[in-house]
């Protein structure tokens, strides 16, 4: 309680504890008169009325306190470790054997649209080949139509061509 007091009060009676707790508390207040200079100092905190109480120390009560629970105590709950993993280890194998479906699947239809495309691909290329000719009747027609006051124009004949003497002379430097 007070300083140095411990010691002293353990090896003497109870009347001499008393003495002594009322002593060290004078020595204390006065200590605390001394640096204030006030009486009411030392009452305002409640050393006035502390060394005539009794203090009562907080005991276990008899026969101690009980044992303390310190260990983990959890319900189990849901799956184990093991089986959780192993129907994560079911699921992607599910998984996986639908991905390897879908690429077969995927793969067949595939093949099927390139043979299709290799069975309509002549019928495409005559399509497109009638288009150039129609394209092309319809450009010489429309050459004979502007053309046609011109005096020895051909229609569809290069008509810029060079003669046979120009195309002998241009003839090495062809290969050039």
């Amino acid at each position: 309680m007070f300083e140095g007091s411990g010691a002293r009060a353990h090896k003497a009676g109870p009347d001499q504890q008393q003495q002594l707790l009322e002593r060290e508390f004078r020595v204390q207040c006065n200590a605390m008169e001394s640096r204030t200079g006030r009486w009411r100092d030392v009452k305002a905190f409640g050393f006035d009325n502390m060394a005539a109480s009794k203090v009562k120390q907080d005991m276990p009560p008899p026969g101690g306190y009980g044992p303390i629970d310190y260990k983990r105590n959890l319900p189990k709950r849901g799956l184990s470790g093991y089986s959780m993993f192993g129907i994560g280890v079911g699921v992607m194998m599910l998984g996986y054997w639908r991905l390897f479906q879908w690429n077969r699947e995927r793969r067949r239809l595939q093949i099927e649209e390139l043979e299709a495309r290799v069975a309509l691909l002549p019928l495409l290329q005559a399509e497109h080949d009638r288009r150039t000719l129609r394209m092309m009747r319809e450009n010489l027609e429309e050459e004979a139509q502007i053309m046609k006051d011109v005096p020895g124009w051909k229609t569809g004949k290069m008509n810029h061509s060079p003669t046979e003497a120009e195309a002998e002379a241009a003839a090495p430097l062809h290969y050039l």
